[in-house]
């Protein structure tokens, strides 16, 4: 995350000047390949009343990407956590310690803000300093969510990149394996019986001669003596 903004400045950048509604809804829709068929309220990782929640999401997909701009709407913060852990899971990926660092600190931070507003309640004196943490904590959470939002994005966009070298790969193997195939008469044609040597003179074709059988009777390093 602390390298989002050189890897996606512009996700991480509109992220945070929106406020997640920018870009949250296009990164589900990245991540699950857009099938929304695969989406769930929060991806599963709702803290509380998941199987309620899923209950509520329609399996037509296009209700689906419906159901997720709601979840973008109502709580943002945890629609992008979300698309982050099925990412990771997905990926097998582990988390950098700087990540898990600056996710603890906005949620502190979220924690004093709610704690100085409590207080305010009670405390006149103390509202102008809780509107100035609340100012504060919401510049850090939208500045985490530029960070994460950017991670998503140039994580995906790199294991897309390895799934086509990897395609592209195997697809320059099998023509290799092809042409070394056709070369040394071992294509798959001769071992069905199409022909491919043929005798001088007679315009008959015959499969190549199998090699001659090794002796193995003298043990390793003697000479044969018939």
């Amino acid at each position: 995350m602390k390298s989002a903004i050189c890897n996606a400045p512009c996700c991480c950048i509109l992220t945070c000047i929106s406020g997640t509604y920018g870009t949250n809804w296009c990164l589900r829709r990245s991540v699950l390949d857009k099938d929304w068929s695969k989406y769930y309220c929060c991806q599963g990782f709702a803290p509380c009343c998941q199987e309620c929640l899923d209950g509520c999401v329609c399996e037509n997909p296009n209700c689906r990407a419906c159901c997720m701009c709601l979840e973008c709407i109502c709580c943002p913060g945890l629609a992008i956590s979300a698309t982050r852990a099925h990412l990771m899971i997905e990926y097998n990926l582990i988390p950098d310690k700087s990540d898990n660092q600056i996710i603890r600190f906005n949620n502190c931070i979220q924690c004093l803000a709610i704690i100085c507003d409590i207080l305010a309640i009670c405390i006149r004196d103390l509202r102008g300093c809780a509107q100035i943490v609340d100012l504060i904590a919401h510049i850090v959470f939208c500045c985490t969510a530029g960070c994460m939002a950017g991670q998503i994005d140039a994580e995906k966009k790199y294991q897309l990149s390895l799934e086509d070298s990897d395609d592209t790969a195997r697809l320059n193997a099998a023509e290799q394996y092809d042409d070394r195939a056709v070369a040394y008469g071992t294509a798959p044609g001769a071992m069905h019986g199409q022909p491919l040597n043929s005798v001088a003179g007679q315009g008959q074709f015959y499969p190549p001669p199998p090699p001659p059988p090794a002796y193995s009777g003298a043990p390793v390093g003697a000479q044969y003596q018939p």
